[in-house]
């Protein structure tokens, strides 16, 4: 709803109120629509290849009031030793880039008395819950889901039951052990990638930021997935040698899933003045220009920002469970986007 129909319907009534109002214009507006681009953005890739590109133009997919500055997004893979005699399955995470609020263990060998002590000696942020399944024992970890761009507002359920993996089996006696023993070590429950020798920062966009998003253990499947979003002026090919030589340390094999450089328009493009202008006379707020760690089509297509739809102060819904936008609001940013459009049209 917030993220982003709401936003999408709202621009649409926005162009329709300017087109009703008779108001003279010299340039074309069009609404894009993909459905694309949380994964691979194919949909953008095949407009721009077949139809003209805009001049300039925003998505209402981020925040207010500006954003000209997006994180580039690293998405990668570690393969790790199959299922052990301990070990018989780990399940948790579904989106690369949504903090997973759920994983699920079954172990053999081991007893509700010592997961309930090892997560007292870790005071763990996740809740454990555990149930006992004929010799094996089943174990869920419960944390809070939150967007891959901002995971400090998130309970990383998969980093927390690394660290209760690692100490369920202090000696490392299988591949697999070794694999999560170091995993458990360089992960910790950080979200900006420190002890993983990962970490940066720059002014303009701030501190890298890794998500642990998806872990698959059995026979058959057994890996885990990750999301990096990093600094707008930070070099992303060294960071992808450090995720390679990582892997090693880490008793695992490296694959990159995709690499999106980051997005970085100047603050004084004439564009972004008209978006400024029509924020300011709508709000009487200052329309500064910010960054996020998020993505958007913004970044596929020149001369584009983020513009809404959610304001500042405002709690971010996307991705979490329950997400929505108030009547208030909607009215409020077809408003916004209606002087905006006009703004760059006439």
């Amino acid at each position: 709803s917030v993220d982003d129909k709401g936003p999408a319907i709202a621009c649409l009534y926005a162009m329709k109120a300017i087109k009703e109002c008779n108001l003279p214009f010299t340039k074309r507006a069009r609404l894009l629509l993909g459905t694309d681009e949380e994964t691979l953005a194919r949909g953008i890739y095949y407009y721009l290849d077949r139809d003209e590109t805009p001049a300039c133009g925003f998505s209402p997919d981020a925040e207010f009031p500006i954003i000209h500055a997006e994180k580039g997004t690293i998405r990668f893979q570690y393969n790790l030793p199959p299922a052990d005699s301990d070990i018989l399955v780990v399940d948790a995470g579904t989106r690369l880039n949504v903090v997973p609020d759920y994983a699920f263990a079954k172990l053999h060998g081991i007893t509700e008395e010592q997961v309930i002590s090892c997560a007292n000696d870790l005071t763990l942020k996740a809740r454990i819950s555990t149930q006992k399944d004929g010799d094996d024992i089943n174990i869920e970890v419960f944390g809070v889901a939150s967007h891959a761009s901002y995971p400090e507002g998130g309970i990383n359920a998969v980093q927390n039951l690394f660290l209760l993996l690692k100490n369920l089996y202090p000696e490392p006696n299988s591949a697999l052990k070794k694999s999560i023993h170091a995993l458990a070590d360089v992960l910790k429950v950080e979200t900006n990638g420190l002890s993983a020798g990962l970490f940066c920062t720059d002014e303009v966009s701030g501190e890298l930021t890794l998500n642990t998003a998806i872990l698959k253990i059995d026979k058959e499947n057994h890996f885990c997935k990750f999301d990096i979003r990093y600094p707008v002026t930070h070099d992303g090919e060294e960071l992808l040698k450090k995720l390679e030589l990582l892997a090693t340390e880490c008793f695992a094999n490296y694959k990159l899933i995709q690499h999106k450089p980051p997005l970085y328009v100047e603050k004084d493009r004439p564009f972004i003045k008209e978006l400024q202008k029509a924020y300011e006379e709508s709000t009487g707020e200052p329309a500064n220009c910010i960054s996020i760690g998020g993505g958007t089509y913004c970044r596929y297509v020149k001369n584009t920002v983020s513009f809404g739809p959610v304001f500042p102060g405002q709690k971010e819904l996307a991705h979490q469970s329950n997400e929505y936008i108030s009547l208030d609001d909607l009215r409020k940013i077809a408003k916004i986007y209606a002087q905006a459009i006009y703004n760059l049209i006439k």
